[in-house]
């Protein structure tokens, strides 16, 4: 389905046609929580156009676009701008290709014990949380927990019980590992014959399609840690987790790519100078900053990994209806930041609130976004969001 028989489809979903403007007042929630020495901010009125459904959508997304950069004129006296770690010209050749498989094999060696209805002592889940990957993922009570509740038989009555009950993500990762213990011996087979080397190159390659040129070149490729915890692959303390199983699963050497680039792509970010810093998670802003924030990051990584999952997902898949609703969902979020501008809420409720609106971590639709910017404007011109989150 290409872009224009999805607005089609988003307008026979929407139920209204109308044109909805919403208007939002910073200065007075600015002025209240602004930094000593920062000064007052200028007033400033951002009016956000959102047209439900429609074949014209996305052009009214793209004049809404265009006024979100007035955003940056608040946000720059908001946020600081970082000093990053500098790169370095080297030939491709150069490359470090650092990976490590050490968490992955102790994994199997406290399955297999589970598996038996052997108890495993501290000792040993003291050095898998050692291992660099899981040590990165600092989760581990709840990967602990999970892997005990999924592979000794002894708690099968109790793992009944808890998944009905589970939230969204708890339950995806008990399934995940459930299949983990089904699929162990594939697994392991799957470990000794994957061509890591093919896979980082190849991801390395799509990353840097979405990145500025001139971090064309990377003094490194990042450490990369296999492990088994979630469906999933993370950029955490300078190294990037990926679920052994979860690659397993894609069964397919050019959709690993694409995971590989997604992940990459996050990774090179931090080589970018004068990339907007942001908020950290004390900051009054913080719960405002964070879903803008999600929508950037994301959006533009899932353009490397997620322009043909849209097109085959089935349509009771999270991923496939939040992206649907897109137009809907950022609608809901110029309302409350409407509401918020007339009343003095709470942001952290109202923040918590639009970034609850956007599921799976903001994915869908930072993707969703990120997808009509490229085809209205090009590439180029979502790379030059990369700098400031409130500019995408």
């Amino acid at each position: 389905m290409n872009i224009d028989q999805h607005n089609r489809k988003v307008g026979e979903r929407e139920t209204s046609n109308s044109l909805e403007t919403g208007i939002f007042w910073i200065k007075r929630k600015a002025n209240i929580y602004q930094e000593p020495r920062k000064g007052h901010f200028e007033r400033f009125k951002a009016k956000l156009l959102i047209h439900q459904g429609g074949e014209r959508y996305e052009h009214v997304f793209l004049r809404f676009f265009s006024k979100i950069l007035l955003i940056l004129l608040m946000l720059a006296l908001t946020f600081s701008c970082g000093k990053n770690k500098k790169t370095k010209a080297l030939d491709a050749t150069d490359l470090v290709y650092d990976y490590d498989f050490s968490g992955i094999d102790l994994f199997f060696k406290i399955a297999d014990s589970l598996l038996n209805d052997i108890a495993v002592d501290d000792r040993t889940w003291d050095a898998l949380f050692e291992t660099e990957g899981y040590r990165a993922l600092k989760n581990n009570d709840g990967i602990r927990n999970n892997i005990i509740l999924t592979f000794k038989p002894s708690y099968g009555q109790k793992l009944d019980s808890l998944i009905p009950v589970a939230n969204y993500w708890w339950k995806r990762d008990l399934n995940h590992l459930i299949d983990v213990k089904k699929n162990l011996t594939k697994l392991k087979v799957y470990r000794e014959q994957l061509d890591i080397q093919k896979v980082l190159k190849n991801g390395s390659a799509m990353a840097k399609a979405y990145i500025p040129q001139e971090l064309d070149t990377i003094m490194t490729l990042p450490p990369i840690r296999f492990v088994v915890f979630s469906p999933d692959a993370r950029v955490m303390g300078g190294k990037i987790m990926f679920d052994l199983h979860f690659l397993m699963q894609l069964d397919d050497e050019a959709e690993i790519s694409k995971l590989a680039g997604h992940e990459f792509h996050h990774y090179y970010l931090g080589f970018m100078e004068g990339r907007e810093k942001g908020l950290d998670s004390e900051h009054p802003l913080y719960p405002l900053y964070r879903p803008i924030r999600q929508l950037q990051i994301e959006g533009v990584a899932d353009l490397i990994n997620k322009k043909d999952y849209i097109q085959t997902a089935p349509p009771d898949e999270l991923w496939y209806q939040a992206y649907y609703q897109s137009n809907g969902k950022i609608k809901f979020m110029n309302d409350r930041l409407e509401e918020l501008a007339k009343n003095e809420g709470s942001l952290a409720v109202y923040g918590q609130a639009i970034f609850n609106n956007f599921p799976i971590n903001c994915h869908p639709n930072g993707f969703y976004m990120g997808e009509l910017i490229e085809k209205e404007l090009r590439k180029p011109a979502v790379v030059a969001t990369l700098k400031s989150h409130s500019i995408f």
